[in-house]
C-alpha cells in the first residue's frame, strides 16, 4: 500500500531580533548658506540602503536625513532651509540566519533632537530601534489517503487550512504635479517639504493588485523678487496597479505599503516660470497572499488481515481565524506655545500612528497607542513667519475577534487616514484623526501526520484470545471507530448489527460487537 500525499506551501518565523542604536553626530552649514540665528523647524527620516544577511547575523547600512528651517543672522535675515545626511551601520545577531534568507526590517526613530552648536554647525541626536524578522518558506507533505489498500479501514478528516500562495516584494511609483495658485509668487527656492500617505487601500485582482490613496503635500518656499515666505498645501489622489502573477481576487492579502523615498522639486511650467512642483514618491510593497483550502487528512487506519504500525509526526498547520478591517475616530486638544508670536492661521498638520501595546481580551484584540501630531502655523512675525506645535492624540480601540486565544498569531496595521487641526482659542488646537486598522489573525492547527506504514503478519494467538461477540456499553469518550478497531471489526458491521442509521452513539448506549477476521497471513 502507498500513502497519498499533498504538498502544502507554508511559512514560519525563523528568528526575530531587536537592536537599538544612539546616533549622535553633526554636520556643517554649507558655505553658500548664511549663519544660523534661530532654529525654527526640524525633521528626521531614516533610509535603509543595504540589508545583508550573513551567517547568524544581519548587517544594515543607511542614513538619517536631518532637515532644518532656520532664521539667518544679519540685518537682511531670511528664512533658510537645508539638509544633512548622517550615515550609520548596525549588526543584528540572529541565530540560524543564512545568506539569502527573506528578511523584514522595521525601524522606529525616537527622541530626535536637533540643535545649533554654533552659527555654522548642527548637532543631531536620535535613538533608532531596528526590528528584524526572518521567515522561511517550506512545504509540508500531508498524508491524505491510501492507494492499493485492500481490506484496510481508513479514517480521514477534513480541515480548512491557510496556504501561502505568494510572498514577494515590489514597488509602486507616484509622480504627480502640484500647481501654484494664481495669486502666489513664483518659486525661487524650496525651503521645507513634507509628504505623507493617507487612506491607502489595496485590492486584489486577477494577476494584479490595485492601490489607491492620497498623497498629502506641503511645502514652504521663498518667492521670487524677495517675496515673503509662501506655503502650498495640496492633497493629491493617486491610483494604479501592480502586476502580480498568480494573484486572485478571492485570495486573502496581507500587504504592507511603505514610502522608501520621497522627493519634491520645483520645475518650470509651460511658460518657463517656476510655478510647478514635481512630487516623486516610491512605495515599497511587501506582499503576502494566502488562500483557504479544504484538505483531506488521513487520521488513522487498520487492517483485519494484518497488523499495521503507523509512524506519526506532529505538524503545525496554519488556519485563518478572522480578517478584521475597521476605522475609528479620535480627538484631543493640544497646547500651542506662542513664544511671543501672534498666530494668523494653521497651514499644515500631519501625524504618525504609534501602536504601543496590544492585548488579547474576551472580545478580541485591544490596541493602545498614540498619534504623534505636528502642527505648522503662520505668525505675524516676518523674521519667524512659521512655527511648530507638537502633541499626542491617545487612542484605545478593540478589534472584535471571537475565539482569539494565546496561541493565535496576528498581523496588525494601523495607519492614519485623515487628520484635521483647528484653533479652539489662542492657546489650544483641537486635533481630529481617523485611523485605519487592518488585522489578520492566524490560528495554528496541530495535527498528527502519518509518515510511514509498517506491515506485519497478523498475530493469530492474540486474536484468538479476543471474544467473538461482545456486549459493549458506550463510554463518554467512545466512538464507533475506536470500538471497531479494538475488537477487529468495522464501523459498517457494527451499524448493520445494531441497526444504526448513523455513526453517532451516546454514552450508556448498548452495542453488540462481532469480531471479523480477514484472510491475510497469520502467525501462530
Amino acid at each position: 500500500m502507498e500513502i497519498l500525499r499533498k504538498n502544502v506551501h507554508m511559512s514560519r518565523q525563523k528568528n526575530r531580533a531587536v537592536s537599538q542604536i544612539t546616533l549622535d553626530n553633526d554636520f556643517n552649514v554649507p558655505d553658500i548658506k548664511p549663519d544660523i540665528d534661530k532654529l525654527i523647524l526640524d525633521r528626521g527620516e531614516i533610509r535603509i540602503e543595504d540589508v545583508h544577511p550573513e551567517k547568524d547575523r544581519v548587517s544594515l547600512k543607511g542614513f538619517l536625513t536631518a532637515g532644518i528651517l532656520y532664521a539667518s543672522a544679519g540685518p537682511e535675515a531670511k528664512i533658510q532651509g537645508m539638509e544633512g545626511k548622517l550615515p550609520f551601520e548596525e549588526t543584528l545577531h540572529m541565530d540560524g540566519i543564512e545568506p539569502g534568507d527573506n528578511l523584514k526590517i522595521d525601524w522606529e526613530m525616537e527622541d530626535l533632537s536637533v540643535s545649533a552648536i554654533n552659527s555654522r554647525k548642527i548637532s543631531v541626536r536620535s535613538i533608532i530601534t531596528f526590528t528584524a524578522s526572518a521567515e522561511e518558506i517550506y512545504d509540508e507533505e500531508l498524508s491524505c489517503g491510501l492507494e492499493d489498500a485492500a481490506d484496510v479501514q481508513i479514517r480521514t478528516g477534513e480541515e480548512e487550512i491557510l496556504k501561502l500562495m505568494l510572498n514577494k516584494k515590489d514597488t509602486f511609483r507616484i509622480r504627480e504635479e502640484v500647481l501654484l495658485a494664481s495669486n502666489q509668487a513664483n518659486i525661487y527656492e524650496l525651503l521645507w517639504k513634507d509628504m505623507k500617505l493617507q487612506g491607502v487601500e489595496v485590492r486584489l485582482m486577477e494577476d494584479q493588485i490595485s492601490i489607491k490613496g492620497e498623497l498629502a503635500v506641503f511645502a514652504l518656499y521663498e518667492g521670487e523678487n524677495e517675496a515673503q515666505v509662501q506655503w502650498v498645501s495640496s492633497t493629491i489622489p493617486f491610483a494604479g496597479t501592480v502586476d502580480v502573477s498568480g494573484c486572485r481576487a478571492e485570495m486573502i492579502g496581507d500587504i504592507r505599503v511603505q514610502a522608501v523615498s520621497a522627493d519634491l522639486e520645483a520645475k518650470p511650467d509651460y511658460d518657463g516660470e517656476e510655478r510647478t512642483m514635481q512630487a516623486d514618491v516610491v512605495l515599497k510593497l511587501d506582499i503576502r497572499l494566502y488562500q483557504e483550502e479544504k484538505v483531506q487528512i488521513l487520521r488513522d487506519l487498520y487492517s483485519l488481515s494484518e497488523q499495521l504500525k503507523l509512524l506519526r509526526q506532529k505538524v503545525k498547520l496554519d488556519t485563518l481565524l478572522m480578517k478584521n478591517y475597521s476605522k475609528a475616530r479620535f480627538h484631543e486638544r493640544i497646547p500651542i506655545r506662542q513664544e511671543g508670536l501672534s498666530i494668523l492661521q494653521i497651514c499644515h498638520s500631519s501625524g504618525r500612528v504609534v501602536v504601543e501595546e496590544t492585548e488579547r481580551t474576551p472580545e478580541g484584540l485591544k490596541v493602545e497607542g498614540i498619534v504623534l501630531v505636528e502642527i505648522l502655523y503662520i505668525t505675524t512675525n516676518d523674521r519667524i513667519p512659521v512655527c511648530r506645535a507638537v502633541g499626542e492624540v491617545p487612542f484605545t480601540h478593540v478589534l472584535e475577534v471571537p475565539g482569539m486565544d494565546e496561541t493565535c498569531i496576528h498581523s496588525l496595521q494601523a495607519e492614519l487616514e485623515q487628520i484635521t487641526a483647528a484653533m479652539v482659542d489662542s492657546r489650544e488646537a483641537e486635533i481630529r484623526v481617523m485611523i485605519d486598522f487592518n488585522l489578520l489573525v492566524h490560528r495554528p492547527l496541530l495535527c498528527e501526520n502519518i509518515l510511514e506504514i509498517q506491515e506485519e503478519p497478523q498475530n493469530y494467538e492474540a486474536l484468538q484470545q479476543l471474544p467473538g461477540i461482545v456486549g459493549y456499553i458506550v463510554g463518554n469518550d467512545d466512538g464507533l471507530w475506536d470500538i471497531a478497531k479494538k475488537y477487529y471489526t468495522t464501523v459498517e458491521k457494527i451499524c448493520e448489527t445494531n441497526h444504526l442509521t448513523g455513526e453517532q452513539v451516546k454514552p450508556g448506549e448498548k452495542l453488540l460487537v462481532i469480531k471479523s477476521v480477514g484472510t491475510g497471513k497469520m502467525t501462530g
